[in-house]
């Protein structure tokens, strides 16, 4: 094959990449089609026998393979085998990307840094059609109540209805994405901007200053808006560690008060917006203890995720510990223990709400340990090579795995993919504004 058709075939992976990250806050089916321009360049760039090298020599690969063939495994023991095929099938990119990245020929830095920056200006967008829907539904008079709660008009009577369209799902609801999902792009839009910028931004032009300063308040004003505690309080810590690291050269007391002070911003924020208040403050306080005796349907959201863990850690003991209910069980599994204690929620909902729970449910303490090392070998990695963004994103991926089942949504699974195989295969630090303007 001539070096030019090869070369082809790698700008068509590199290309399909780009426009995955670019569709990823708006079409999951978008951002597989494009996942399968990537997956054809990297087979039509042939060279086999190094791909097999690298893929054999790649301890991470085989980890998250084994953690793969563990779900396959577990069809053998499920009930539930229509639900076990399709989370096997929605799991495909999380074995897929890492043997297409890490076998393939180094990403030119300067493309690796363009798929960062795409993804960056696909999430801006993105917030920007939800402010034009949230606007549209407050003139037509169409602003929905996703708290659902008398709770919330108790607590702040006063209260504008219009702070419902700029806040949580109503907010989201411009791209169709769940709340807790697009904050967690937002954020490591901002990891990003963050570990590009920092070593030289007191050296940057006062406009491109500026530019920056507006684009980070106005991403962590939006994760604020946007009103998911996890991701919320993931915000404020990083804001904090960020500002402290930003001029190393400054005096430790002035970073800190620097530091307090952005975060104090931020906060002042929180309690600003009702919607904000309410799910960060004023809710928690005022949820019922789980253990209550009542039978009556949890209808809080802090509530009703507690009475969902709760389910969860009782059900791991009703089941094998070794290996689970099987890959296709956890929605039955939990639905069993429910009704068993009587524990029920408004939504109706049976998922676990937390990653290690639904995995250990599901695989057991085998399935449990795979997926910690998952995690734990990569965060080994970066901290080794002293790689703060990729360090940062593990760590921002499993503080979310404590609230959500990240990997069990599409929108997860592949953000994870994605950015994971990138990050820890393609991706060398530091990554400068210097790399995306090269002209070589």
């Amino acid at each position: 094959m001539k070096p030019s058709t090869i070369q082809g075939f790698r700008y068509l992976t590199v290309v399909g990449l780009g426009l995955a990250v670019a569709a990823l806050p708006f079409s999951v089916k978008v951002c597989h089609a494009s996942l399968g321009i990537a997956i054809l360049g990297w087979i039509g760039e042939g060279d086999w026998r190094s791909k097999w090298h690298r893929i054999k020599e790649s301890r991470i690969v085989w980890l998250f393979t084994i953690f793969f063939a563990l779900h396959i495994a577990g069809m053998s023991y499920t009930e539930d085998v229509a639900a076990g095929w399709f989370d096997i099938e929605k799991k495909v990119t999380l074995i897929l990307l890492p043997l297409v990245l890490v076998s393939m020929h180094r990403i030119d830095p300067k493309y690796t840094a363009a798929i960062f920056f795409v993804f960056i200006g696909a999430c801006v967008i993105g917030t920007v059609i939800c402010l034009i829907h949230s606007v549209k539904t407050i003139i037509t008079g169409s602003v929905a109540d996703p708290l659902a709660s008398s709770v919330f008009w108790i607590m702040n009577p006063h209260a504008s209805k219009n702070w419902l369209a700029f806040s949580y799902t109503d907010l989201a609801s411009g791209i169709r994405m769940h709340p807790t999902y697009l904050s967690m792009y937002l954020i490591f839009c901002l990891l990003v901007i963050y570990s590009i910028f920092h070593r030289d931004f007191f050296h940057q032009s006062r406009g491109l200053q500026l530019s920056l300063i507006a684009l980070c308040l106005y991403l962590g004003s939006f994760v604020i808006f946007l009103s998911t505690r996890i991701t919320t309080i993931a915000f404020i810590a990083l804001v904090f560690v960020g500002c402290y690291q930003l001029d190393v050269e400054e005096r430790k007391v002035l970073r800190l008060l620097y530091s307090l002070g952005v975060a104090v911003f931020f906060m002042s924020m929180i309690y600003i917006n009702p919607v904000s208040r309410y799910r960060n403050y004023q809710e928690i306080f005022w949820r019922p203890h789980i253990a209550s005796k009542t039978t009556a349907p949890r209808n809080l959201s802090a509530d009703i995720r507690a009475s969902l863990w709760w389910i969860g850690l009782r059900s791991a003991g009703e089941t094998n510990v070794l290996i689970g209910a099987g890959t296709g069980d956890v929605d039955a599994v939990m639905k069993t223990t429910g009704r068993k204690y009587g524990v029920y929620n408004i939504l109706g909902s049976h998922d676990p709400h937390n990653q290690f729970i639904f995995t250990m449910l599901g695989l057991g303490l085998i399935g449990l340990l795979l997926l910690l090392a998952c995690f734990a070998l990569p965060a080994y990695h970066a901290y080794r090579h002293s790689d703060f963004l990729y360090l940062a994103f593990i760590c921002l991926f499993v503080f979310l795995c404590l609230t959500e089942s990240v990997l069990e949504l599409q929108k997860g699974i592949v953000f994870f993919s994605i950015f994971n195989s990138l990050l820890i295969f393609q991706y060398r630090p530091p990554l400068t504004w210097q790399i995306l303007v090269s002209t070589k």
